[in-house]
């Protein structure tokens, strides 16, 4: 490990108003997404995961709630609102209103306490938790609904959840900062700091995005050596040696920065930024 690794966050939460669930910025997440709506319901009817989707809500009660969460939302939103976005791999989904887990094959067991599924038929893998389970509700002893999932996620542009009984989308705050190509934390709940760097790390380098000033301080301030060796046994059971390369690569670069303001200034993301006119303010 190179000893340069040694340098050393909520956007408020969803509310329930009578005309349903409203975004944390005050709008209604139905009128300012139609867009993505369609992009979304497009995809998980006609996309490459739409059968899976099918034989999945097939193998469900009628009664339990199917959410898909984070990833492949964002991904939409960035195909929808820039042109490109980075492949979507996997789809990420809780089950509510349900006591265990779909009988599904093949599947593995995650390390969350979901199982991942890969579909014969789907060039996507689908990652399915029940949502009692979700590990961050669990940590703070959060009750399974999904204003307090909408509270948990970890970066608002992961903040978009779709309901697929209702066919519903909510944004806490996701479109506006994929659209600022702006990574900003969405929840002060983290599950650990090994594991939030990572995800930091993972996303800069997956999306581009430019970091909040709260996410860079984080990476400049959280990261203590204890975090770093645990970073580094996550990195070694993900990732092959030039995976592990480029994720520290990409912490040095980050480190390399000795505050904010030079990150702001001279980082090949904020160029990009202030390139395509998005403002940071």
């Amino acid at each position: 490990m190179n000893s340069s690794r040694q340098c050393n966050g909520s956007k408020g939460s969803l509310r329930q108003s009578a005309g349903g669930p409203i975004s944390n910025r005050g709008r209604p997440a139905h009128s300012m997404n139609r867009r993505l709506h369609g992009c979304v319901s497009e995809f998980l009817s006609n996309g490459p995961a739409a059968r899976a989707l099918e034989t999945l809500l097939e193998a469900l009660e009628p009664e339990t709630d199917v959410f898909v969460v984070g990833g492949v939302l964002r991904n939409l939103a960035a195909k929808m609102l820039h042109g490109a976005s980075p492949p979507t791999e996997d789809i990420d989904i809780f089950l509510s209103n349900c006591d265990s887990l779909p009988t599904l094959s093949p599947v593995t067991v995650t390390d969350l306490g979901g199982i991942q599924w890969l579909p014969r038929t789907c060039p996507i893998s689908f990652d399915i938790c029940l949502l009692k389970n979700f590990v961050i509700l669990r940590k703070y002893r959060m009750s399974p609904s999904l204003e307090n999932l909408m509270a948990s996620i970890d970066f608002t542009m992961n903040a978009l959840v779709y309901d697929v009984r209702r066919k519903h989308l909510l944004d806490g705050g996701a479109t506006d900062d994929i659209g600022k190509h702006l990574m900003e934390f969405n929840s002060p709940m983290f599950y650990s700091r090994p594991l939030t760097a990572y995800r930091i790390l993972l996303l800069r380098q997956k999306t581009g995005f430019m970091l909040s000033s709260a996410v860079f301080q984080y990476i400049k301030q959280q990261i203590d050596i204890d975090t770093l060796l645990a970073l580094q046994k996550i990195l070694s059971a993900r990732f092959d040696r030039d995976g592990r390369d480029a994720l520290w690569q990409e912490y040095d670069r980050l480190c390399a920065f000795p505050d904010y303001d030079a990150y702001r200034a001279n980082a090949a993301e904020a160029v990009m930024v202030r390139t395509c006119g998005s403002s940071l303010d």
